[in-house]
């Protein structure tokens, strides 16, 4: 490859996540496969160094370049970290998870693999960290999905000639045509205005009072915290089928309760707000056809929900109408592209984006990101309950959260593995504890069941 086919500027949302890096909130997405056996170190670092080959981006660091940010292919390889959890246990937190530190972009290509084993238990937990500059969360569950048939095809489990996705370096360029297009902006200015105008200017409710440490600080020596809830098949299947006896998407209907939830985790543990908004960001992903070949990239955009105290604890349905009306316009006026369109601009302006992202204001009391049914197009063996088989390892559960940010002290993700949906609560823990995120899952399962 040429040094010109190596290089590539930042797109507007990637140079948003890589200043909004900030020393105590890392921009970091996760995913964790959790596998019951031991699997072969040997074939960890061969599927790796695989998925690194094909994408180009999980191999290059961040370089300033005036107000700009440009990716630079390295021979630098990213750190795979194997740990043993029986000789030191304390490589997990209080949450089990594996602790990690932040990835330094601009020193270090932005993907670290953390494989912790147990043989005492019979374990083996891979935490894949992404800086989120690098890939968004469907890329970066299509990295995971090639790893996996990486690691079947070097165990012998599938055929050599086993075809992977597509993947066309030739196309990162296309990061940067996201399908928002001026004739498209006017069509939907007024509807688009006061949207802009709540992001811009509003100022919502984190989960809880608290006094927020300094973006300057360190980060928590032991994070992530991350703790999941999973239904069960049927509870899984109760759950779709009623989403669609009320008309609505199982999208629609997790925001309902993810709402309720809040509220009266809020009540319980006596740390509600009287009055002000509660604000949910949802991811939303703007891929195109033609950004097919390039999931290591960043391709997405998110929408904001605001709703009142009032709103929440009053008629649950009425709530769930109102969520299902505002999404249902969203998607006809295109509002995923106000937040690109936002920062675009902020980046025309020097100064200005750096200036936005001081703001001591909480931008979100919440992030609820749905990444659907996952793992369903690897080519890999699975067992009759259609979990992942590598040999005698079975790939159990996944668990997966964007990045907490300042006063957004929780994020979840919702995916469906092997037929069962998940429900991973990251949480802030210099303000939250496991037994409050327990207390939290407790009441959300209630209200998905409810």
């Amino acid at each position: 490859m040429s040094p010109k086919e190596t290089q590539f500027p930042f797109a507007p949302i990637e140079e948003y996540m890589m200043r909004d890096d900030t020393t105590s909130h890392p921009m970091d997405s996760i995913r964790l496969l959790h596998f019951s056996g031991q699997l072969c170190r040997k074939t960890i670092q061969s599927a790796v160094e695989a998925v690194c080959t094909r994408h180009p981006l999980l191999n290059s660091v961040a370089e300033k370049r005036g107000n700009r940010h440009w990716w630079v292919e390295t021979d630098q390889k990213p750190e795979i970290a194997f740990l043993d959890a029986d000789a030191t246990p304390e490589v997990l937190n209080a949450s089990g998870f594996p602790i990690m530190r932040p990835l330094e972009l601009l020193q270090e290509p932005g993907f670290r693999l953390y494989a912790v084993f147990s043989q005492k238990e019979n374990w083996t937990k891979l935490l894949f960290q992404f800086h989120h500059s690098v890939s968004d969360g469907l890329g970066e569950m299509q990295i995971l999905g090639e790893f996996v048939t990486h690691c079947a095809l070097y165990s012998g489990l599938i055929p050599q000639d086993t075809q992977f996705p597509a993947c066309d370096i030739s196309k990162l360029p296309l990061r940067m045509k996201v399908g928002w297009t001026l004739a498209g902006y006017l069509r939907h200015y007024f509807h688009t205005a006061f949207t802009t105008m709540r992001l811009a200017f509003g100022s919502p409710n984190p989960l809880f009072p608290h006094q927020p440490v300094s973006k300057d600080a360190p980060p928590s020596t032991v994070y992530p915290f991350l703790q999941s809830l999973t239904l069960t098949q049927d509870e899984t299947r109760t759950y779709v089928q009623k989403a669609k006896r009320l008309g609505v998407t199982v999208n629609d209907l997790l925001l309902r309760d993810f709402y309720l939830t809040i509220d009266a985790w809020r009540v319980k543990n006596c740390r509600d707000f009287s009055n002000g908004k509660t604000r949910i960001m949802v991811p939303m992903t703007l891929r195109q056809p033609w950004h097919e070949g390039i999931p290591a990239a960043n391709v997405v955009s998110a929408i904001f929900l605001d709703r009142s105290k009032h709103q929440i604890s009053g008629d649950p349905q009425k709530l769930l109408d109102s969520i299902h009306r505002e999404m249902v316009w969203a998607k006809t006026h295109d509002q995923k592209f106000v937040f690109m369109l936002i920062m675009y601009l902020l980046q025309k302006i020097p100064g200005v984006l750096p200036f936005f992202l001081r703001s001591s204001k909480c931008r979100a009391t919440g992030v609820l990101s749905n990444l659907g049914r996952v793992m369903e197009l690897a080519p890999v063996p699975r067992d009759p309950d259609g979990r992942i088989r590598l040999g005698e390892c079975v790939l159990e559960s996944i668990d997966a959260a964007p990045p907490i940010r300042f006063k957004t002290l929780i994020s979840f993700s919702a995916l469906t593995y092997a037929g069962t949906l998940r429900l991973c609560l990251r949480y802030d823990d210099r303000f939250m504890k496991p037994k409050d995120a327990d207390d939290f899952l407790r009441i959300f399962h209630e209200k998905l069941m409810g």
